[in-house]
């Protein structure tokens, strides 16, 4: 996690007021235990989990020691995670073997790994919610903070418990190469169209239109007609079944639903809008 939330966890004791956080570390020990009799169970949870999401410091050093050999491909089980504590001089730490080997006693399967791992999980954001909220309460007391300033730095806290959500998963490169010589198959058919149509036909023909998950950029000088064109683009998508949101810090929904009017009809904008409509 990055400074930030480290801060923030430092700081939750002011909001708790002797409440104990949000946690399940007998679960904690359950998943802990069947990592090292189980090596099969751990694809998973690797996916989505990190040692920050556990509550008791003694299961994050351990998490790591496991997640150290399983990136490593060595083999996980209680005696590679007792001897890679022991380079990382974190054995006594932990308890020594001997706590080790209490975790896979706790143990009866392994079966439900991952559903234990996901209350984990969700324990751990709600800590990181309390620790967010808690950051938020402090700077809305100091009368010198810009309110503007606060809000946004609230929803950047949230917003980054909200990522903690996305779920993330590895692509596997024989689907995907798969899936793009098919869909190219499809485009040399013609049966699907490259992208979504631009106002301009030589640029539709130029780039393939707009495509899926790329970041198109319009840049020039003010009153050149980005707007006006940022406008056309996403009005020709919408009258195409496809959806479409606008945002705009420098005109009103009134000013840009008459640009899209003025555009569609083929009327002067600034007749439009300050002489008015003819029957």
């Amino acid at each position: 996690m990055n400074n930030d939330i480290t801060y923030q966890k430092n700081n939750s004791a002011s909001l708790l007021k002797g409440k104990v956080p949000p946690q399940a570390v007998d679960i904690e020990e359950v998943v802990l235990g069947a990592m090292m009799i189980d090596k099969n169970s751990m694809d998973e949870v690797m996916m989505f989990m990190t040692a920050d999401m556990f509550y008791k410091n003694a299961h994050q050093l351990i998490f790591k020691a496991i997640r150290k050999l399983y990136l490593a491909e060595i083999g996980v089980d209680l005696m590679t995670v007792d001897e890679q504590l022991k380079k990382s001089n974190e054995l006594e730490k932990v308890g020594g073997i001997v706590y080790l080997i209490e975790l896979t006693q706790k143990v009866s399967s392994s079966a439900h790994i991952e559903f234990h791992a996901r209350i984990i999980f969700q324990e751990y954001i709600k800590r990181q919610l309390i620790a967010n909220s808690n950051l938020i309460i402090e700077d809305s007391f100091d009368r010198g903070k810009d309110p503007l300033e606060l809000l946004e730095n609230a929803y950047n806290h949230l917003g980054e418990i909200s990522n903690l959500v996305v779920p993330t998963k590895a692509v596997n490169i024989r689907e995907l190469a798969a899936d793009i010589v098919a869909h190219a198959g499809k485009l040399h058919r013609k049966e699907v169209k490259p992208g979504i149509e631009t106002p301009i036909r030589k640029l539709t023909s130029k780039m393939g239109g707009w495509r899926p998950a790329e970041l198109i950029i319009l840049a020039a000088r003010p009153g050149m007609g980005k707007t006006a064109f940022a406008l056309k683009t996403g009005w020709i998508a919408a009258l195409n079944d496809i959806p479409v949101a606008f945002f705009s810090l420098e005109m009103s929904s009134r000013q840009l639903m008459s640009r899209v009017i003025s555009m569609d009809c083929k009327i002067d904008g600034n007749k439009f809008q300050q002489e008015g409509l003819t029957p």
